[in-house]
C-alpha cells in the first residue's frame, strides 16, 4: 500500500483574490476622479502587491 502523504492542491479561487483587490482599488481610484490612467496603474500595483503577499504567506506556511 502506498504510504505517500496526500498533497493539498491550491485553494479554489486563490488566484482571483489579487485581481479582485486590484479591480476594486482601480474602481475606487476612478470614482474619486483620479482619471483612467491612475486607476489602471492602481489596479496593476495593488494586484501585484496582493499576489506577492499571497506568495509570501504560502512560502511561510510551507515551512511550518
Amino acid at each position: 500500500m502506498d504510504q505517500t502523504p496526500e498533497r493539498r492542491g491550491p485553494a479554489a479561487g486563490g488566484a482571483l483574490v489579487p485581481l479582485i483587490a486590484g479591480a476594486v482599488s482601480g474602481v475606487i481610484a476612478y470614482a474619486t476622479g483620479s482619471g483612467l490612467l491612475v486607476a489602471a496603474i492602481t489596479t496593476v500595483v495593488v494586484a501585484w502587491i496582493a499576489f506577492g503577499g499571497i506568495m509570501l504567506l504560502n512560502h511561510f506556511r510551507k515551512d511550518r
